[in-house]
């Protein structure tokens, strides 16, 4: 209410001054006016002296170009005049609607209603600043919320990956395990084989020993005898042959086995290395994905934090 006040006072001041001023700048060109046309009266009633040299040709010139100037002058002057005098008037004009006005929003002021006292008003005042905390409370929280919602989640992202790799470098070793299994298997199947061949190879050469031993203590004009026993030494003879035979032939196996069995193992290490490999990567990339989400949730805390800060100064 008294700014209003002073406002309107001002503006009512302010005019009455330009009003003053066009008042001044009349009188002045009144003044200016009425000393040219003194000049001009006095260049015309004024006679040469005796001493002065004779210039009755010039004296009247002059008073001619001083009435001349002088009418001009009057002439300017009054027009001059009847503006300052119009805008002096339009000045009075809008001085009184001014003031009129400015009693008006008095008399309006006045017949309001009173407004909030101190207690109100610093009751409200301790309101909003409680309410603006209390929303720098609420924007630090949800951006909380939201950036463990975020990193919870890329977490899980993360370990999806690691997940998936390891079940991968798993599958890789467990196949190349298997096939070095597999390789080694069939090493022991052919050395056991081979090792039956020789434990029967062992029996028929004793059981050959016997029958031959027989046959040298068998008389010699028995030739039935000594004819099966010649033919059961030659069976067994064929029998040691066709092992020996399978001997070399579970011996050649047993080299291309264990050959096989070196190049899965060998398989096998290069296999653990790409495993390896994978899951090193998989843990890069986790750490990434991790490593991402928290450096975006520190801006966003810090741009939050910027937020509650701001809603805090605005409420005081």
């Amino acid at each position: 209410k008294k700014a209003r006040e002073k406002a309107m006072s001002d503006e009512l001041r302010r005019r009455r001054e330009d009003a003053e001023e066009r008042a001044n700048a009349e009188f002045q060109l009144k003044m200016e006016f009425d000393s040219k046309r003194e000049a001009a009266k006095q260049g015309r009633e004024k006679e040469p002296s005796k001493d002065e040299p004779k210039a009755t040709s010039v004296i009247p010139r002059q008073a001619e170009l001083a009435a001349k100037e002088a009418m001009a002058a009057q002439e300017a002057a009054a027009k001059e005049a009847a503006a300052a005098k119009e805008a002096a008037a339009r000045a009075r004009a809008e001085a009184a609607a001014a003031k009129v006005k400015a009693a008006s929003s008095i008399s309006e002021v006045s017949s309001s209603p009173p407004g909030p006292t101190a207690a109100e008003l610093t009751a409200d005042a301790q309101s909003a600043i409680a309410e603006g905390k209390a929303q720098s409370a609420r924007i630090l929280e949800l951006a909380e919320q939201k950036a463990d919602s975020d990193l919870k989640a890329a977490q899980q992202e993360a370990a999806a990956i690691i997940q998936a790799a390891s079940s991968k470098a798993k599958a890789m070793i467990g196949e190349a395990s298997a096939a070095v299994s597999d390789a080694a298997r069939r090493v022991s199947q052919a050395e056991r084989e081979v090792s039956d061949l020789q434990s029967a190879i062992k029996k028929l050469q004793a059981q050959q020993d016997e029958e031959q031993a027989e046959l040298d203590q068998t008389f010699f004009l028995n030739f039935d005898k000594k004819g099966k026993l010649k033919d059961a030494i030659n069976e067994i003879k064929s029998n040691i042959n066709a092992k020996s035979q399978a001997v070399e032939k579970a011996n050649r196996a047993i080299q291309e086995a264990k050959k096989e069995l070196q190049q899965q193992e060998d398989n096998a290490v290069k296999v653990e290395k790409a495993a390896q490999k994978i899951r090193e990567d998989a843990d890069v990339a986790a750490s990434k994905v991790t490593g991402a989400v928290r450096k975006s949730n520190a801006a966003k805390l810090k741009e939050a934090q910027k937020q509650a800060t701001t809603a805090v100064k605005e409420a005081e």
